[in-house]
């Protein structure tokens, strides 16, 4: 999914430090039309002033999403603790509010879906003029949930490419199995459970969903004396009560403060390194759960963690491929660079003047009203901490409305049109006498590298001028028909 922002040194290295925004809030309800379905969503969001409707904040880069699923008959306001925590700190945090019901039992398949939905809903609002999120979303994704809700959040993810990162606290079983689900979950995932859970057992459930995930890097958990129902602020009165008389026997407990706090303190680097690609936050991960571990704050078990180190430069970009027909344009991708936040792109008519454009992926379409010709493109990486990288070197490509490359020739059969180019193009023939009068006009689809015959019995002998025409090309022969 492709956002252009703008993107110079001074700006970048201003956005990378934290800027305490305040709250906004807003109830939404968007409507997903492939499943017919309505959901109300509550979102909180970095803001210019605190309140329901503030004017949305601006940042450089662009604030990343976090889509989170409530647990069992738990309201979305028991999470206050996060988007408090998080929003201030440049995050757009989404509640959906479906499926919060006792009866009939909630469909964990539709909420995962409405977790998913509501991500990208968020993103795409972010690229529509006249919306109030426009040009303020990082097109970023972080889907996340605490039990029933953690649980569809491997549903929602299952499959998904353009999900960054999954994180759940306690996630419960789900029907469908979330632990199947999550093997399809092939993104960098953050399991956090809770030592002292006798409602949804690490060892039943969130263990089995950790080993199934496929995606590195990967970290599951356990913090000691937490327990289910503290992950939310304590208001979730039927959660407490629930724990109350499965958990006899259980604890003691740490207060809701301490686990909040242990949580945020390996939730925040994590969301750092994946939605905002910050190598130094990504670097402090191993350091923060060792310290954890040996102050008995959790015990955990992670994989992949090896590869997250900031590196000395900025990467080139390499591995261009470049597509594209008359009718659509042409696309330019590459290899992600790790930890680039964003991508400078400069293309030009071959020795001519340069464009800049920005994109926050590895792709890039030249929009607007790009002139035919041969293009080349060169590309650079933006990572935090770094800067930009060195420009690749400049990679050649037509941007797709250039002139076909016809060429006619006249044999016994006729007159010979060929032409070579990437995709079908539409080709006019006129056939004109010495004295200017049009004689013959025919309009043909040809296809790459094919020749292509036009009769010519029907004219009388003389001397002919053909003109062959496609985008941007003329071409003229002067033939003689005996």
């Amino acid at each position: 999914m492709r956002h252009p922002f703008l993107i110079f040194l001074i700006l970048f290295a201003n956005a990378t430090v934290a800027q305490n925004y305040q709250i906004g809030t807003a109830v939404l309800t968007l409507t997903d039309t492939e499943r017919d379905r309505q959901i109300e969503v509550a979102v909180y969001y970095p803001a210019t002033s605190s309140g329901a409707n503030a004017p949305v904040a601006t940042s450089i880069t662009g604030f990343p999403v976090v889509s989170f699923g409530h647990g069992f008959v738990i309201a979305t306001e028991s999470y206050s603790w996060l988007w408090e925590a998080l929003v201030p700190e440049g995050y757009i945090l989404i509640f959906p509010k479906t499926e919060g019901q006792l009866l009939p039992a909630p469909n964990h398949q539709a909420f995962g879906a409405d977790i998913l939905f509501c991500a990208r809903e968020v993103v795409r609002q972010g690229t529509l003029p006249g919306s109030p999120l426009f040009g303020k979303v990082a097109p970023r994704i972080a889907l996340m949930g605490h039990s029933m809700g953690g649980g569809a959040t491997y549903l929602g993810a299952s499959g998904m490419d353009d999900v960054q990162t999954t994180i759940t606290f306690a996630a419960a079983e789900t029907n469908p199995s979330a632990i199947n689900a999550a093997l399809s979950v092939n993104v960098p995932s953050l399991v956090i459970a809770a030592r002292e859970d006798c409602v949804t057992p690490a060892a039943s459930n969130q263990v089995p969903v950790y080993n199934n995930l496929p995606g590195e890097p990967k970290a599951i958990v356990n913090i000691t004396g937490a327990s289910h129902c503290n992950f939310t602020n304590g208001s979730a009165s039927a959660c407490y009560l629930g724990e109350v008389f499965t958990c006899f026997g259980f604890g003691p407990f740490i207060s809701r403060q301490a686990q909040h706090q242990r949580t945020l303190e390996v939730l925040t680097p994590w969301l750092d390194t994946f939605l905002r690609k910050n190598c130094v936050a990504a670097e402090s991960i191993a350091t923060v759960l060792n310290s954890g571990e040996a102050n008995n704050f959790w015990t955990y078990s992670a994989e992949g963690l090896a590869g997250l180190a900031c590196p000395i430069n900025c990467e080139i970009p390499d591995g261009f491929i470049i597509e594209g027909s008359f009718q659509t344009g042409v696309s330019l991708s590459w290899n992600d660079v790790p930890f680039a936040l964003g991508y400078q792109v400069q293309y030009r008519p071959v020795g001519g003047n340069s464009q800049t454009a920005s994109v926050f992926d590895a792709q890039f379409s030249p929009s607007g009203n790009v002139p035919p010709g041969n293009y080349e493109y060169r590309v650079r990486a933006f990572c935090p901490e770094i800067g930009f990288g060195n420009f690749s070197a400049w990679n050649a490509a037509g941007t797709g409305l250039q002139a076909a490359l016809i060429s006619l020739s006249q044999t016994p059969e006729g007159i010979g049109v060929f032409f070579s180019g990437k995709e079908n193009t539409p080709v006019e023939i006129e056939v004109y006498s010495t004295d200017g009068r049009r004689v013959l006009i025919l309009e043909e689809m040809l296809f790459p590298s094919i020749e292509k015959f036009i009769p010519i019995q029907d004219l009388s002998s003389g001397i002919y001028i053909i003109i062959a025409q496609t985008t941007g090309e003329s071409l003229r022969k002067r033939i003689f028909i005996p």
